[in-house]
Order: C-alpha cells, then sequence, then structure tokens
C-alpha cells in the first residue's frame, strides 16, 4: 500500500482520469490541443504518490489504479445505496473518505460471515453424525437453539462411559490374545473380572499393580526382543527359515542353547556354501547350453555342405554348354566300353576318351584319376587348375611332374617314412644320358630320376613347408605304437572301435618253431598263415572281417600263401573278406580289419635289417591292420641283434604300450585316479552299466565310457577334481571338440555338484543315457593281455625225443598241431641258390646317409667307369657287393670313411662279366 494524494482530481472526471491513465502509458495527457485545460492541468499538477509528484510512468500506473479503485468504489456504493433501503442494510455516505473507510469494514465483515457459515455447516455435519434422529440441526445451528442439543448431550453420557468401560475390557481381552505367556493369562484373567460384582475390587487393584510391573519388566526386555527378530529375519532372508522359526519360538533352557551351539558358525558356514556350490552347478541351465551349442554347430556344418553344394551347380550351370554335356557323355560312354583296355576296339576308345575329356576338361572343376592318365585325357595347359593335389606320392617319381604343371598351387601329400619308388631295368648310364641331355643346368637336376619320389623332391626344393598331419584314424593305439617311432612319437592314434569292431586282443604273436627258409618262401609260415586263415573263416564273429597278407621279404611268400588260399577257400571266400595278399608296397594306401603279417626269415638266414629301406617297409606294413595284427615269425629275440627293426617288431607284440611286459590290463576301479572317480565307477557298476575307465582315444583319456548295446556308447568326463581343475577346463573342451568330430557324444559333471547332490547328477546322467538307448548290459570285464602269444611246429629235436619214446610216441605225434603233420621230420635245406650279386650284375643300392637317392651300377671284372655307372668288382663298392643278395645290407670301406646301404634288387646280366 502506498500514500496516494490526488489533490482536487476528481476520480469520477472522465478527463482526469482519462489525462493520469495517458501518463501512465507515457503519453500527452492532454491531447494536441491544450488551450483551455488549465484547470486540468492544474489538477495534474497537484497529484502526489508517496508525498512527491510522479515522475514516471510507473508512479502514474500506481496513480492510474488508484484512480480506477475509487471509481469502482463509487459504483459499488450506488448499488448498494439502491438495495439497501430494501433489505434493511445501512446506505454508505455520499463522502468519498467515508465510502473508503465504509467500503473496507464491509469486506472484512463479509470475510466473518463467510467463515461462520463454513463453520456451521462443518458443525451441522458432525451434529447429524452425533444425532442421526431426534434433533433438528439446522435450527440448532443457524437460529442458536442449542438448548435441546445440550439436553440430548447430557442423556447420553451415561452410555458412553458404560461403553468405553466394555470397549476397555474388550481391548484388554484382544491384548491377552496376541500370545500365550503367563503375561497374556494373567491380562486375560484381569480382563474377564472386570465388571464382575462378585469380584473384590482390592484384589483387582492389586492384580493390576502386578501386570503393571510385569509390563514394565517386558518393556525393558523389549530392546533384547527386537534385536532377536531382527536376528532371526536375517537367517530366515538368508534362507534358514526354519532355524529363525527355531530362535524365535523355543526359549534356552540351561546354560547351552539348542539353537544357537558353539558350532553354529562352522555350520552356517557349511550351508552358505553348500547352497552356493548349488547356485552355481545348475545343471539344467548347463545342458541347455551344452544342447544348444551342438545344434548351433551341427546348424553351422549343414549350411556349409549346402552352400558348397549350391555354388558348384551354380558354377556348373554356368559352364556347361550343351556341347560340353555331349562331351561328358560321350566321355563316359567311351571309358565303359574300353574296360581293361586290351580289345581291338581299345586304341579307338582311347582316342574318343581324349577328344572329349579335352573338349570338356575346362568345364569339370574336379578330376580325380591317376597320373598316367593325366596327360592322356587333360590338356597340356600350364597352371590350367587352381589347385592339383597329388596323394601317396611318397610313391609317385617325376613322371607326376606333368601333373603338377597344370596346378597354380600344388598340394603334395606323401610319407618319405613309407615306401619309395623303385626303378626296374633302368640302368645308371641312361639316367646319367638323360640328365646330361635334358636336364644340363636345371636346378635340382641330380636329384630328378626315377628313384626319388616327388614327395622327397618337394621336401628338398621346399625345405621347411611340410606340415606334418599328427592324428591317426585307422589303426588303434595297440598297432600303431609301433610306427610312432618313426615319427618321434608324434603320432596321435584317433580311433577307438566300438564294441562290435573290437577284438581282443589286438596283437597275435604266432612263433613257428620249425620254420625254415628256402630262398624267399618259408613253407611252415605258409602253413601257419593258412591255419590263421582257417580260424578267421570259421568264426561267425569274423564273417564280415576284412584280412590282408603281407610279407616282410619279397612277393615269392605271399604268392605260394594266396595260391594254397584260393585252392583252399575259394572266390567267395576271398570277396567276402577281401582278401589280399602282397608285399608292404603293394599293401601302401590300402588297409584291412586284419592282417597276418609273414616275417619269412629264420634263425640261419636271418641278416640284420635297420637302413632305411626296412624302416620304410615296416612302417607300412606294421601301420595297415585296423583292429588286429597277426605276426607269424620263425625267428626268436635270441636270433637277432640290437637294431633289428625284426627285433623291434617283436619287442613291440610283447610290450605294445610301453608298460612292461604282458601287462594285464587293470579293472575299472584299480584304474580310477581320484575318490570323486572310484565313488562314481562304483555307483555305475552297481547299477550294472558296462563301464571302461581312463581310455586312450585321440591322444587323449576319456575318464570313463559307458557301453551299451548296438555299438552305442557315452563317454563321461569328471570335472573340477586334481587332475580336471579349471586351470585345464579350456583345454578339456578343445579336446571333448576335438573327439566330437569322431562322432563322441559327452556327458560332463562338475565335482562340486556331485558333492552337493550325488543322486540328482546321476539321475541326469541316467535321462541322459535313456536318451541315448543306453541300458545296463553287465560290467563284462575286458581280456587280460593286449597280446597273446602261441607257439606253433615242432623243432627237429622235439620230433626226435618224441620219436624215441616206445610207449608214448605215436600219441604224441598224433597230439601235434594237425597244421604240421605234413611237417617233414627234419627242416629243408637252405637254398644256396638265392640271388646274390655276380660280375655283369645290375645292382640297385641305397646308401643310408642319402637315402632319397637309389644307386644303379653294374659290376664288371675290367671296367671301371663310375660316372657311367660301371663299377670293378674289386673296387671298394665291387668288393661289398659281390656275393651279397638282395634286401642285404652292406658295408663299403673308403678308407678314411665307411658307408652303409641296403642292396633293394639285382638284375642278372652277363655283357659286362668278361
Amino acid at each position: 500500500m502506498q500514500a496516494i494524494d490526488l489533490g482536487t482530481g476528481d476520480p469520477n472526471d472522465p478527463e482526469f482520469s482519462g489525462a493520469v491513465a495517458a501518463l501512465a502509458r507515457g503519453e500527452n495527457p492532454f491531447g494536441v490541443f491544450s488551450f483551455g485545460k488549465g484547470q486540468l492541468k492544474a489538477s495534474i499538477a497537484i497529484v502526489r504518490v508517496m508525498g512527491t509528484a510522479p515522475a514516471s510512468r510507473d508512479e502514474w500506473t500506481i496513480a492510474a489504479g488508484y484512480v480506477g479503485w475509487l471509481s469502482e468504489i463509487r459504483q459499488f456504493s450506488l448499488q448498494w445505496n439502491a438495495l439497501a433501503p430494501q433489505l434493511g442494510l445501512p446506505v454508505i455516505p455520499e463522502d468519498r473518505a467515508q465510502q473508503v473507510q465504509r467500503v473496507i469494514r464491509l469486506g472484512e465483515v463479509s470475510k466473518t460471515m463467510l467463515s461462520l457459515a463454513s463453520e456451521a455447516e462443518d458443525m451441522a455435519r458432525r451434529l447429524q453424525t452425533i444425532f442421526p434422529y431426534g434433533l433438528d440441526v439446522n435450527l440448532t445451528v443457524y437460529e442458536a437453539a442449542v438448548k435441546s442439543a445440550k439436553d440430548a448431550l447430557e442423556a447420553n453420557l451415561g452410555a458412553v462411559e458404560t461403553a468405553t468401560a466394555s470397549a476397555v475390557k474388550e481391548r484388554l481381552i484382544a491384548l491377552a490374545g496376541r500370545g500365550d505367556t503367563h503375561f497374556n493369562e494373567a491380562l486375560e484373567a484381569f480382563a474377564g473380572a472386570l465388571g464382575d460384582e462378585d469380584v473384590d475390587v482390592n484384589r483387582l487393584s492389586h492384580d493390576w499393580s502386578w501386570m503393571l510391573r510385569e509390563a514394565a519388566r517386558l518393556q525393558a526386555l523389549y530392546h533384547a526382543k527386537s534385536t532377536l527378530e531382527k536376528v532371526a529375519a536375517k537367517v530366515a532372508s538368508s534362507g534358514a527359515r526354519r532355524w529363525a522359526s527355531h530362535l524365535l519360538g523355543e526359549p534356552a533352557t540351561g546354560q547351552d542353547d539348542a539353537w544357537t551351539p558353539a558350532d553354529w558358525r562352522g555350520a552356517w558356514e557349511w550351508s552358505r556354501a553348500s547352497g552356493f556350490i548349488r547356485a552355481i552347478g545348475d545343471r539344467d541351465a548347463i545342458r541347455k547350453l551344452s544342447d544348444e551349442r551342438a545344434e548351433l554347430e551341427g546348424k553351422k556344418r549343414r549350411l556349409l555342405a549346402e552352400v558348397v553344394r549350391l555354388r558348384t551347380f551354380l558354377g556348373l550351370k554356368s559352364s556347361l554348354t550343351a556341347r560340353i554335356e555331349t562331351a561328358l557323355a560321350k566321355f563316359a560312354s567311351a571309358v565303359a566300353k574300353l574296360g581293361a583296355g586290351t580289345g581291338k576296339s581299345a586304341p579307338r576308345q582311347r582316342r574318343v576318351i581324349r577328344d572329349a575329356a579335352f573338349e570338356a576338361a575346362n568345364a569339370v572343376p574336379c578330376w580325380i584319376m591317376p597320373e598316367w592318365r593325366i596327360s592322356e585325357q587333360i590338356p597340356a595347359s600350364l597352371a590350367a587348375f587352381d589347385l592339383v593335389i597329388v596323394d601317396e606320392a611318397s610313391q609317385s617319381d617325376i613322371t607326376a611332374l606333368p601333373a603338377l604343371l597344370r596346378g597354380k598351387k600344388i598340394l603334395i601329400v606323401g610319407d618319405d617314412k613309407q615306401v619309395s619308388p623303385t626303378p626296374i631295368g633302368l640302368e645308371e648310364r641312361t639316367v646319367i644320358q638323360l640328365r646330361t641331355t635334358y636336364l644340363e643346368g636345371l636346378p635340382y637336376a641330380d636329384q630328378l630320376d626315377p628313384s626319388t619320389s616327388l614327395y622327397e623332391l618337394a621336401s628338398i626344393i621346399f625345405p621347411g613347408k611340410a606340415i606334418m598331419l599328427k592324428e591317426h584314424f585307422r589303426c588303434i593305439e595297440p598297432i600303431i605304437r609301433f610306427s610312432s617311432r618313426f615319427y618321434h612319437g608324434a603320432l596321435i592314434p584317433m580311433r577307438l572301435p566300438s564294441a562290435s569292431q573290437r577284438l581282443d586282443p589286438p596283437l597275435i604273436d604266432i612263433l613257428v618253431k620249425n620254420g625254415r627258409r628256402d630262398s624267399q618262401i618259408n613253407l611252415p609260415e605258409v602253413d601257419a598263415v593258412i591255419e590263421e586263415l582257417r580260424r578267421i573263416v570259421a568264426d561267425p564273429a569274423m564273417e564280415r572281417r576284412t584280412v590282408g597278407v603281407i610279407s616282410l621279404v619279397g612277393d615269392k611268400q605271399v604268392k605260394v600263401i594266396q595260391d594254397r588260399a584260393m585252392a583252399e577257400f575259394g572266390a567267395e571266400i576271398f570277396d567276402r573278406h577281401h582278401l589280399m595278399f602282397g608285399s608292404a608296397a603293394k599293401f601302401q594306401g590300402a588297409e584291412r580289419d586284419i592282417i597276418i603279417l609273414s616275417m619269412v626269415v629264420c634263425s640261419k638266414t636271418v641278416v640284420t635289417s635297420r637302413a632305411r629301406l626296412y624302416e620304410q617297409r615296416f612302417n607300412v606294413a606294421m601301420s595297415r591292420a585296423r583292429d588286429r595284427m597277426i605276426l607269424v615269425r620263425s625267428v626268436t629275440s635270441s636270433d637277432l641283434k640290437q637294431g633289428d627293426l625284426k627285433l623291434a617288431v617283436i619287442e613291440h607284440f610283447r610290450n605294445p604300450m610301453g608298460e612292461g611286459g604282458l601287462v594285464v590290463r587293470k579293472d575299472v576301479l584299480e584304474l580310477c585316479e581320484s575318490g570323486f572317480e572310484k565313488d562314481f565307477a562304483e555307483r555305475m557298476l552297481g547299477m550294472g552299466y558296462r563301464l571302461q575307465a581312463q581310455v586312450p582315444v585321440g591322444g587323449f583319456r576319456i575318464d570313463f565310457v559307458v557301453e551299451g548295446a548296438n555299438d552305442r556308447r557315452l563317454a563321461i568326463e569328471l570335472d573340477g577334481d586334481k587332475w580336471h581343475g579349471p586351470d585345464v577346463w579350456a583345454a578339456d573342451f578343445r579336446r571333448q571338440q576335438a573327439l566330437e568330430r569322431l562322432g563322441w557324444t559327452f556327458w560332463r559333471c562338475w565335482g562340486s555338484n556331485w558333492i552337493a547332490d550325488k543322486d540328482a547328477c546321476m539321475a541326469d546322467l541316467k535321462r541322459t543315457l535313456a536318451a541315448m538307448e543306453i541300458e545296463p548290459i553287465g560290467s563284462k570285464p575286458l581280456d587280460g593281455v593286449w597280446t597273446e602269444f602261441r607257439e606253433v611246429g615242432e623243432t627237429a629235436a622235439e620230433i626226435q625225443d618224441a620219436g624215441a619214446s616206445a610207449t608214448s610216441g605215436a600219441d604224441a605225434l598224433a597230439g601235434r598241431n594237425e597244421l604240421f603233420d605234413a611237417a617233414p621230420a627234419t627242416p629243408p635245406a637252405v637254398d644256396n641258390d638265392r640271388l646274390v650279386a655276380q660280375p655283369g650284375d645290375l645292382v640297385v643300392l641305397r646308401y643310408d646317409d642319402e637315402p632319397n637317392r637309389a644307386l644303379r651300377v653294374t659290376l664288371s671284372r675290367d671296367q671301371n667307369r663310375p660316372e657311367e655307372g660301371i663299377v670293378h668288382i674289386s673296387e671298394p663298392l665291387g668288393l661289398a657287393l659281390v656275393g651279397v643278395g638282395e634286401e642285404e645290407e652292406i658295408e663299403v670301406d673308403l678308407g678314411s670313411r665307411k658307408r652303409t646301404g641296403i642292396i633293394e634288387r639285382i638284375e642278372r646280366h652277363s655283357a659286362l662279366a668278361a
């Protein structure tokens, strides 16, 4: 509120109020013409705001507001005075100052009346609640007829007091019912006595005093009880609801509290650990993730295969024209008509094949054929293919070079530890002449000859580029372990045969005591091999087994065995068992379920076999069998020298797994490496499952394998123990993925899960086994040894001893192995006509220090031209060769050093003998 003085200015004068409003707007208050407005100017000049003349628009705005307010008061007064006589209201004076005071007073009275009206409404509502009947609320409130209300209140006070007493009694009874303590019982009895006239008042007073004291005592215990409730609440929220209930409901008696024993903390920590282990061992979640991973990996493989298939078809469709399709049809028809290639039309069919292949070559993205057909059927275009793969390159020689020239990139697959090519009928001078004529100045010309394999040539030209494939999928571990020595023990056997594939024992060692070698034939070993074939053919369990027979010395031995077998068994048995006979070189790249290995040599004809050629031959021979290897030999360890590969073979059969001797394989429980594994195995065996422990597969060991009917099996890995801690879990998982590629299915169990709930783990395993249809079939034990050792035949001394007995000689002869009933009483004489090197012969030899090169020399009595491959018999090499047979080792004395080698082949000539 600010002091405003208008002087003589009349707020009801339009000119005065208009001039003040114009000044508030910042305009001229007198208009364009100010003549004749002297009185107005005087009135404006004496206006004061806060005692001073207004000097700004804001101050004039305040003055304008005051002028408007006065004008509104005048209008209100006129309206009020017009109605006042009718309503009996006082009249507002005409004086401006009195009007202002009277209007202000009327405003204050109006506020008071509105407040009274509001309070009256509230009071009416309350009275209506208290006196729903019998009282006129409007009369009492609005006309001040309060006597009737006063009388009604006094009449009802007694009833209220009685109701209050009853309410107190009911409340005491309700409070007593909240617990079952002694205090609650006393309170309930006290409340029941209230209002009873027969109860002494003094007794009630005494009881009330006791209850007040008891309530005070209990109130003092409230803090301890509150603490107990908080502790119990935390215990309950931590998962021990029953313990919390006991803490709250069972009082401690005596010095020891049953629910807070001295070792409660240890039990609590154990329970927490158990709960944590159960929480982290969510088997359902782990199984779901594992199943999802397997499903996604399978889907990825299927999609990749489909992408390859579709892209292949798309590429073929875009390149196959009608002309090319016609050429392919001609190619297929001509190949069918060619047959063995010996008919009269063979040359014409070959021309058709060549022409059709040349025309269709660029449209067919992949060709698979022998090396000798490449030049015949594929156009001679350099780098025509993105990639050329040469398999079995260790048996290929320089004749495979045309295949390599057709590729932008080459992949050579071979093994220098297997048999290399051996040239036949080609003299060294011829090789030298060809090299001089056609390869002069060519890099590696000295290595380009028929005796150097393509794999060896690639190893020389690209040293350090070879990638060794360590995983071996053919043989079981007891068989392939022999060959692993040639690869520094790096081979990883990946195959574990199923129950129907497994042959126990996997190794059979047969010693032919009367074995004798004549040239390259050992007839008693032939008889022993035929007898083993009889066993296989007669055994129904062997009906679908494939069989091969390998000779470690030449081809004559297996030729005799093959002829005997064909005469006895016939073509049907040959076809059923896919019988194959040959040397190690012939078997390279082949495999059979069972291989019978004939060593041929005997104690009289044995020579040391340690050269590289023998390593290759023995490596191939000893790695062709998938499930069983049978060794037939006529020599013993005492007949052989250290370093002889034949001795290594015999020692391998004696101790295939490096465990020392004929080790008896342990039972399942003995193989367990921890208490966890043993506990698990006992449960599985107790339920009748067939279980194997510590099963070697792919260079790893699977903890357990459960076998069922129809070759079903499940791999089991127990994690979290000493051998499977968290530090090796990632490696274990990679191992699992590698074995899953071989078709294995895994079930894993954490040690923490096993400790927490063994029954739940076993239930999960049973569900997995049931889903795979693996039922308990009994814990059949495995055979006790890796190798079965047998002796057949009789030595000459044994036969003589048997014949010298008058009483039992005939019985002794009758009890001999019928396989050798026809054997002569004395061993046949050793063939002295075996082929040995003589003057005029072409000898193919290979030095141990140059294993990749075969040397061809011709022995001569009067010429010595080593550069042409002619060596005089008096030279160190000639002296070492003369009189030595095929596949025998030589030692050449060069004075300053000695070179060792082996004769691979001898070809009889006489042109240079003189």
